[in-house]
């Protein structure tokens, strides 16, 4: 899965990125259930969480920029976590903003 990769040792930095943008591609198109089902929004919150803190190491950033276009695309369906969390949120993605 996608947090496996996340979290294993040696994670598929190509792998996560295109997960990422499949993910976000795919949730235009799921009906309502989707978004009934917290365990599959937590679990799509949590994989933009971590794509928005790749390793220091990390020398392209399509996880990062594949994770902020999630939040662009589909922000209001993880609104409730991005509330929630929204000191750290903020702190991660004005960081990306200023990144050079």
């Amino acid at each position: 899965t996608l947090n496996a990769q996340f979290k294993s040792n040696k994670p598929d930095m190509q792998l996560i990125a295109a997960s990422l943008k499949g993910v976000t591609s795919l949730v235009v198109h799921f009906d309502g259930t989707f978004l009934t089902i917290n365990k599959g929004l937590g679990n799509l919150y949590s994989c933009v969480c971590l794509g928005l803190e790749p390793p220091p190491s990390l020398a392209r950033y399509d996880i990062p920029k594949a994770a902020l276009r999630l939040v662009i695309q589909h922000g209001p369906i993880i609104r409730e976590y991005l509330t929630e969390d929204s000191e750290k949120m903020y702190n991660r993605i004005t960081g990306w903003c200023k990144h050079k």
